[in-house]
């Protein structure tokens, strides 16, 4: 009776602890967003609501939603596909019409649901035991600033829309483990596909559950099996956009990274209680680690050969580690038969060619015996790299490279057991590879002075295992990276050729450079280098959320090299991150999670799958935030074990501290997005080498200056500024087109129509095919009284476009001041011919003939 009362009496505590927590993130979640309330419409909430051509109409565009496009502009680009988002705007016009508090009301009560939904999503994984370290994160999420722009910009909720949906399915997910109905698993592909409808950043999510179960639970194989496939349905078809070569990459990295965690991870095994259930699953898991990898291996050969891309090999390096775990010399084979037939398909460099070489070796021999050196072993592996190094003309195609290795391997097979010449191969390589005869020298001494003295330290050695699978995989990694098209001598006619342009495989229009340098400096290693900025700086938002921007890009943002400090930095703190996660997986495996969860989310958006206009944006960090969020907490609670989120005391307080500062920085920068001006005035100082955020100031300030409510003086000085900020932004970059054609229409609205052609003019030296340009410079010519230069621009537009009724007057006007009065009879009577409706053309067709000048 007294346990049966200490339990109700325990569940009663951990009910109201509940409820007290939930209390706690409604609060914050009001807090920080009742600001909001009075907003405007901001930035690019007219792509989604504010009299948008689709949503505006409310219910009776649902069915033209679910067939067009998320939103097409006006040059004809479509932007994605998220019909759940332009839902919920086409119902709330259905209801409340065009109305921003609406909007934002309906923003703050959604982010509100998935804060609660998020901490009910980790309660419901760590149990009654983790519901403070639950609830940490969850209040830490709801009041990050990073979170702004999504909470405050109506347009956003396409980022809290997929999150919810995606927690709904994450909870089910939870579910299905206990309850193993089928039912159950239907209702997580329905929630994660309305996610993945809604927008499509929650993809990695696909990766992330699988991970988080396999952590966590129990889960057999075949459960996890069923889990996988009903993900990634969804998943690969809304992700590819039925895109064949996205759907092929896809599905390879989907079931690549989840069978190799459930391969390192899963220990459902020891739990299994009937000795029938558990001989039949360890059979299957023993099956499942042989016959994967080299499947995966041959398959991301096959790929690779397919897609024409040398880089997607790397995808099977998680199944060599398996034999740092446990040996398989046919899953050694394979992959080492694959990465020989690679490096001659695609005519890798010799250096990466060595790197395949060593690995092939160290993956081939016993790590047990060296307790002898074979010198038949290291002639010929010397002579072998002699023959490449120095005749490499002797056979077409590298056939000889893959004749000696094919040799090495037959041999390896045979009992060959020297290793410890292939570390000092890889270690002299890998330091002096910028002289090859020196390298050559330097291994020799190094192999024979170095065996017998250090062989003893490597038997066994689990760690050095690792070193070499880390060491050997970057070796490569390098030599791929560094891989351009140029270097490849393979026939085309001996490959299926597909479109990899990156402006083909991203959703909407095509980025110009401002908007992401990638597009000029496109090469491997810019790419590689400015996405590990990239994520370096979506780390630092995340630690140091200050200076928020409305916009980055150039030169805010710029192509990076890898000699840049803080490239370094991010890779570093990347694998610190990914060490301290695989470290922690058994003691701390939320810790694990969280470095999961934040790293794959973030990773889609580092530029090297997709170009990112602006580079980095801050919403982008919405998901991947939970991951930082769980990060965080968890090591709130490494440091403070018993800390108490309902009672702190002591150094609770410090935390208390920290979520105090990160709400004032939250509710100060949700004030700022009241409208466009104040976000942009206040961001603009430290934004000052951005060319976008210079443009899309101006812009908003001449797009107000529509609004009639103004005074003289107050359009007047909305002009000005608009002109400085677009003078900046050409000054920061000079080819800039629409900039410098926004200035000239400032200078229009101004009345100085001189200063406006000469703005004019330098467009037109920029982009000479520009008809808009053209008209712009005949018309301001003319205002402006310099009627040469109205009749030589008018030529050419005419050339371009003869059926312009107004071009046709002033062209012959400005010649008919000009006392041209043969040019002026030639275009009236040519005008009138085709606009035989208008009587100034006439007109100036008698005046001419008469010269007269009216």
């Amino acid at each position: 009776m007294k346990k049966r009362k200490e339990k109700i009496q325990e569940e009663n505590y951990c009910k109201n602890n509940l409820k007290r927590i939930r209390y706690i993130l409604v609060i914050a979640v009001l807090l920080i967003s009742v600001i909001t309330f009075n907003h405007q419409y901001n930035l690019d909430d007219d792509l989604v609501t504010n009299n948008h051509p689709l949503t505006s109409q409310g219910m009776s565009a649902i069915g033209e939603i679910f067939t067009t496009s998320y939103f097409v502009d006006n040059m004809g680009h479509s932007y994605g596909y998220r019909p759940i988002v332009l839902v919920s705007f086409a119902l709330e016009h259905q209801i409340f019409g065009d109305n921003p508090a609406v909007s934002h009301l309906i923003n703050c009560l959604l982010y509100l649901l998935t804060t609660l939904l998020l901490f009910k999503f980790f309660y419901r994984l760590l149990g009654d035991k983790g519901m403070m370290l639950a609830g940490l994160a969850a209040l830490l999420f709801a009041i990050h600033p990073v979170h702004s722009e999504v909470i405050a910009s109506i347009k956003n909720r396409d980022e809290i829309l997929a999150l919810l949906f995606s927690l709904l399915a994450g909870i089910y997910l939870l579910n299905f483990l206990t309850t193993r109905k089928i039912k159950t698993i239907l209702y997580v592909v329905v929630f994660f596909t309305i996610g993945l409808l809604a927008k499509k950043s929650v993809f990695p999510l696909v990766i992330v559950f699988p991970i988080m179960l396999v952590l966590f639970k129990e889960v057999k194989l075949r459960d996890y099996l069923l889990i996988l496939v009903g993900l990634s349905i969804p998943a690969l078809i809304i992700g590819s956009e039925l895109n064949p070569q996205r759907l092929i990459l896809l599905s390879l990295i989907i079931f690549i990274i989840n069978s190799a965690a459930y391969i390192y991870l899963n220990n459902s095994n020891n739990a299994i209680q009937d000795s029938h259930d558990f001989a039949l699953t360890s059979l299957i898991k023993e099956r499942f680690i042989i016959y994967t990898p080299p499947l995966m291996v041959l398959l991301t050969t096959f790929i690779t050969v397919v897609l024409d891309e040398p880089y997607l090999i790397v995808l099977s390096l998680p199944f060599l580690l398996i034999n740092s775990i446990k040996f398989i010399r046919i899953n050694q084979l394979i992959y080492s038969l694959c990465l020989i037939f690679i490096s001659s398909y695609f005519s890798i460099d010799w250096i990466g060619k060595l790197g395949i070489l060593i690995l092939l070796w160290i993956s081939l021999i016993s790590w047990s015996n060296l307790k002898r050196i074979n010198y038949f072993e290291l002639a010929i592996t010397v002579f072998g790299c002699f023959l490449f190094f120095l005749v490499p003309e002797l056979l077409p195609n590298n056939l000889y490279f893959v004749l000696v290795l094919s040799a090495i391997i037959i041999l390896s097979n045979l009992g060959i057991t020297y290793k410890f010449f292939s570390l000092t191969l890889f270690l002299a390589f890998a330091i002096f590879s910028s002289d090859v005869y020196i390298s050559v020298l330097l291994l020799i001494l190094v192999v024979m002075n170095s065996l017998k003295s250090m062989r003893f330290m490597v038997i066994n050695s689990v760690a050095l295992k690792w070193i070499l699978f880390t060491s050997i995989s970057l070796f490569f990694l390098s030599n791929i990276v560094s891989l351009d098209n140029n270097k490849r001598k393979v026939s085309t006619t001996h490959r299926i050729e597909w479109q990899t342009n990156v402006n083909k495989l991203k959703e909407g229009r095509p980025l110009t450079y401002i908007e992401n340098t990638l597009v000029k400096d496109n090469d491997i290693e810019s790419r590689m280098a400015t996405g590990f900025y990239t994520l370096g700086t979506y780390l630092r938002l995340m630690v140091a959320p200050v200076k928020l921007s409305y916009y980055y890009g150039y030169a805010k943002i710029t192509t990076k090299g890898f000699k840049n400090v803080f490239v370094w930095l991010s890779i570093l703190t990347i694998i610190g991150l990914f060490l301290l996660g695989w470290i922690q997986r058994k003691h701390r495996p939320i810790l694990t999670l969280g470095v999961v969860w934040f790293t794959l989310s973030i990773l889609i958006f580092s530029n090297w799958f997709e170009l990112v206009a602006g580079m980095v944006a801050e919403r982008l960090a919405f998901s991947a935030s939970v991951g930082f969020s769980l990060i965080l907490a968890t090591l709130v609670f490494w440091l403070i074990p018993n800390f108490n989120l309902l009672k702190p005391k002591g150094k609770d307080w410090l935390v208390f501290s920290l979520i105090g500062v990160l709400i004032v920085m939250t509710l100060h920068r949700n004030y700022l997005w009241k409208d466009f001006e104040t976000l942009m005035a206040h961001d603009i100082e430290h934004l000052d080498q951005s060319v976008q955020a210079h443009n899309l100031f101006a812009l908003g300030m001449m797009n107000s200056t529509q609004n009639r409510n103004y005074s003289q003086n107050d359009l007047f000085q909305m002009k000005q500024k608009a002109l400085f900020h677009f003078s900046r932004a050409v000054e920061l970059y000079p080819e800039f087109f629409n900039a410098q054609f926004d200035k000239g229409r400032v200078l229009t609205e101004m009345g100085d129509f001189k200063g406006a052609f000469l703005e004019f003019k330098k467009a037109y030296e920029i982009d000479s095919s520009s008809i808009l340009v053209l008209e712009e410079l005949i018309k301001s010519a003319f205002e402006a009284k310099m009627h040469t230069e109205a009749l030589n621009y008018g030529m050419l537009y005419i050339k371009k476009e003869p059926a312009n009724e107004l071009i046709y007057e002033l062209v012959a006007y400005s010649c008919l001041l000009n006392h041209d009065f043969n040019n002026c009879q030639y275009l009236a009577e040519k005008g009138s011919k085709l606009f035989p409706q208008n009587p100034n053309l006439f007109r100036m067709v008698n005046d001419a003939k008469n010269k007269v000048i009216i």
